[in-house]
């Protein structure tokens, strides 16, 4: 299992995350980042990953359990 650390305050609505796992991380209406599953199975650490690498506020953080 891993864990998404999201630090919402520093969300500015880039939308990133979302374009690049867009079935881990949606949006709200304005396109900031919804709170993200607190976890998630190995299946979908890559896309996770990815997505948190895309975030140039690095509000997003995946952290072995």
């Amino acid at each position: 299992m891993a864990r998404i650390d999201f630090d919402e305050p520093h969300c500015a609505g880039h939308a990133l995350c979302n374009a690049a796992a867009p079935h881990i991380y949606w949006l709200n209406d304005d396109g900031y980042c919804l709170r993200p599953p607190e976890h998630i199975d190995e299946s979908m650490r890559a896309a996770a990953v990815a997505g948190a690498g895309a975030c140039p506020e690095r509000a997003l953080t995946v952290r072995d359990d």
